[in-house]
């Protein structure tokens, strides 16, 4: 019998939510510090894409500030601004959108909705429900949601107890879904939140791509070639050759790495598909770091206007300071990109263009200052660990080649850069070399086409030889999303530039490339596919799990309901693979240490990790501890009510101390247990 997904109501809710709340008061931002392309803007659907790159430019940093006076005052200040910013986007556009148009708008944002939702919700299926792989993110990000919406900004530490520090994270994206979470009343999860703007980034990633393409005056398209956002949705549709690359692993490991996570065949570079629902803070952040580019590029290439010129440096701020606390691996990238086109505007003597980014750098600091102090506080005050350590980028075929531990290692990476990118970018490659071949320096049509080059540099040079090593490569991972923007507007430029009326492609004049090039089209949308079959239907969850998976969250549930706001909630810290998942995304509640991995997340060390976790770990595993001993471990580490499933050894043991406790709630596969008062040292 067909059973309604979980979520679907409270995800469709939020992602409506989006759009008054998060979408109108961008167009504040447009109008007032005149954004690039919105004054230009021909048709309303081309200012809702403006104003929807400016909501997730300017909002986040100011409501990181309006958040330290609590959750209601970030409700507030979205509130105020939606108004005025509806009136902006009810304006008449000088250019109707065709009725035709409007359909095939309407159509599209439905069916990426629909799929969204389908890749995001548990699923009943038969003998239980069923998680997507990517809730091993979204239980962080539900988390770091429901703690901002809870007590506004800075977040404590909901994954490791920490009563005297602020979690140290870069918590911007969740400002923007605790917003919607406290708007929905209670009707919106903090998950649902988060699926809510998912449903959005999509289309905002597009809306980006489109803006940033027609500012850098990229486009030189011969009569008949298809429109531009024909070709664009392609190829956010496509992926690099990572197929080639997970067969050739599979086949050199005899089988033992057709691995469950496709993109972690390599060291990732992300398909667009993979970035929007696995990272969409990190997307929410490349929004951010064009924004303020093309701000600053845009009043480089036009006529001097001091009052402009003021306006688009302080949206250049704003933009920045956002970046900040969206991303800290896409900051470090636009870090390194802006130091480049500073020696380049000093080297051609253009002290105005310096001084105007000089402006927004420091305007962007004043801003995030508050958030950097938090930084400072919890990370390095606190002992967390070195955030960036050296490596040569990997390539896992070397690794798997070469003798664990080989001294040459290191050398076969380098060497094999190039073959790494090549098998990461396919079709991007070709088409950006082809773009380049045709045009030369007329590619540089404009500042921020350089800055495009520029920010490719730095991803290469910082993705290649940096790392961070807080728990996996992510600034590797995330610092190439510049290089990949520049490559696929690069790669629509050629395609354009050389598609006929007829379909037949001549890239460059050759006919191989043009084979070539549609070959790793295919290629890369197969690779897609089969990365998005295996995001739903993995086989990470045994048949225990899916079938524990309904009774955990109704456990949850009645602890949302019953439990007060705050009390420490403690599930088992040493899960099989690692995650938790309960606390943040079926609960509400902060726990004294989440897992393995989420708990070094917000700023604890490993160390302070590691032995939390030891201590806690014998209260559901070790069935010789008696009800008090169990009892005075959770109390010492100030735990209020345990959570045991029926998968930690002491649920069933006959001479555990569950058998000598009376659960405040159970179920089949989960009881619930208070922790007495008297239990706590006085």
């Amino acid at each position: 019998m067909f059973a309604f997904p979980y979520d679907i109501p409270g995800t469709l809710l939020a992602a409506a939510l989006c759009i008054p709340f998060l979408l109108c008061p961008g167009a504040v931002f447009a109008q007032i510090l005149d954004a690039p392309g919105w004054a230009e803007a021909r048709t309303r659907l081309d200012r809702i894409a403006v104003a929807a790159l400016c909501s997730f430019a300017c909002l986040p940093v100011l409501l990181d500030l309006a958040g330290r006076l609590g959750p209601w005052p970030m409700v507030a200040s979205v509130v105020v601004l939606a108004v005025p910013g509806a009136v902006f986007l009810a304006k008449p556009a000088p250019t109707p959108v065709p009725r035709r148009g409007l359909i095939v708008t309407a159509l599209a944002l439905a069916a990426y909705a629909a799929f969204v939702v389908a890749m995001l919700v548990d699923w009943h299926v038969s003998g239980g429900a069923r998680r997507s792989l990517l809730m091993v993110d979204y239980v962080k990000h539900a988390t770091a949601s429901w703690v901002i919406a809870e007590a506004g900004t800075p977040p404590y530490n909901p994954t490791f107890l920490t009563p005297d520090r602020p979690a140290a994270y870069y918590y911007f994206f969740y400002t923007l879904t605790a917003v919607i979470e406290r708007l929905g009343l209670g009707a919106v999860a903090g998950r649902q939140a988060v699926f809510g703007l998912d449903l959005w980034m999509g289309p905002a990633l597009f809306a980006l791509a489109r803006t940033v393409y027609g500012q850098a005056r990229l486009d030189r398209a011969r009569p008949g070639a298809w429109r531009a956002e024909t070709w664009l949705l392609i190829l956010l549709l496509t992926t690099g050759l990572d197929l080639l690359g997970v067969v050739v692993i599979g086949i050199l490991s005899n089988g033992a790495n057709f691995l469950v996570d496709f993109e972690q065949w390599n060291t990732q570079v992300s398909a667009w598909l993979t970035s929007v629902l696995w990272v969409p803070h990190h997307v929410a952040g490349l929004i951010a770091a064009m924004v303020g580019a093309m701000a600053l590029a845009a009043e480089d290439d036009a006529p001097p206007d001091l009052r402009r010129s003021l306006r688009r440096g302080a949206l250049a701020g704003l933009a920045f300071a956002s970046l900040a606390g969206l991303s800290i691996y896409l900051a470090i990238g636009l870090a390194a990109t802006m130091a480049l086109w500073l020696v380049r505007l000093a080297l051609r003597r253009r002290w105005a263009s310096l001084a105007r980014a000089l402006g927004a750098a420091a305007l962007a600091l004043a801003l995030a200052g508050s958030w950097l102090a938090t930084i400072v506080q919890g990370r390095v005050l606190g002992g967390g660990d070195p955030s960036l350590a050296f490596e040569i980028r990997k390539f896992l075929i070397v690794d798997i080649l070469l003798p664990p531990g080989s001294p040459i290692q290191a050398i076969t990476n380098f060497l094999a850069l190039p073959l790494n990118y090549g098998l990461e970018f396919g079709a991007f490659l070709i088409g950006s070399l082809v773009f380049w071949k045709r045009e030369g320096r007329r590619g540089l049509a404009s500042e921020l086409s350089v800055v495009l080059v520029l920010a490719t540099a730095a991803s290469f040079l910082i993705g290649s030889f940096l790392r961070s090593s807080i728990l996996f490569n992510d600034l590797g991972w995330r610092v190439m999303l510049f290089a990949q923007l520049a490559t696929l507007l690069w790669t629509l430029a050629a395609v354009r530039a050389g598609f006929e009326a007829r379909p037949v492609l001549a890239l460059g004049g050759s006919r191989r490339a043009a084979v070539l090039f549609l070959a790793c089209i295919r290629l890369g949308i197969a690779g897609e596919i089969y990365g998005m079959i295996q995001l739903r239907w993995n086989r990470i969850m045994t048949a225990e799990e899916v079938a524990l998976l309904p009774q955990e969250r109704d456990a949850w549930a009645w602890l949302t309901r019953n439990a007060p706001r705050g009390t420490v909630v403690q599930e088992r810290p040493d899960p099989p693979l690692c995650r938790a998942y309960g606390y943040g995304l079926y609960g509400h509640f902060p726990t004294a240490v989440s897992d393995p991995c989420n708990g070094l997340l917000f700023g604890a060390s490993a160390a302070a990790v590691e032995a939390r976790i030891a201590r806690l770990a014998p209260v559901f595993a070790d069935p010789r501890l008696t009800f008090a001993e169990a009892m005075a471990v959770a109390a010492e580490e100030r735990v209020g009510i345990l959570v045991v499933t029926q998968q930690d050894p002491v649920f069933a043991a006959p001479t555990a101390w569950t058998r000598a406790a009376q659960p405040l709630y159970a179920n089949p596969g989960v009881m619930i247990f208070a922790v007495p008062d008297a239990a706590r040292a006085p």
